[in-house]
């Protein structure tokens, strides 16, 4: 995740997360990153292989709501994003990165 910005922002190496939240029951978070800078939010998304458009805000809520109960990002800001094979289309309201944002060819 070194080399992703979004919004402007960076993060530190990202990995998986998983325990309890708060409410005592099993979390599972596929990607989360510390930020490069003191003010950043924290990067917490999910990998899907597959997503279809419709998916989309149900997927969104479940994601905002293990960010809500993720002792490790409770209080912080956050940026959402999912990392998906390829573009879905329409337009979305959190970050979609996709295989050719990850694996960029190299000079």
């Amino acid at each position: 995740m070194a080399d992703l910005e979004l919004d402007g922002h960076r993060w530190k190496p990202a990995g998986r997360w998983w325990g309890r939240g708060h409410d005592g029951r099993s979390l599972e978070i596929d990607v989360v990153a510390e930020p490069a800078s003191s003010s950043g939010p924290i990067l917490v998304g999910e990998v899907k292989l597959s997503l279809h458009a419709t998916e989309l805000p149900r997927m969104i809520s479940q994601l905002q709501s293990k960010v809500e109960q993720c002792p490790l990002t409770r209080g912080r800001p956050s940026q959402l994003a999912f990392w998906l094979p390829r573009p879905l289309p329409g337009g979305c309201t959190v970050p979609l990165i996709t295989a050719s944002d990850v694996f960029r060819p190299t000079a």
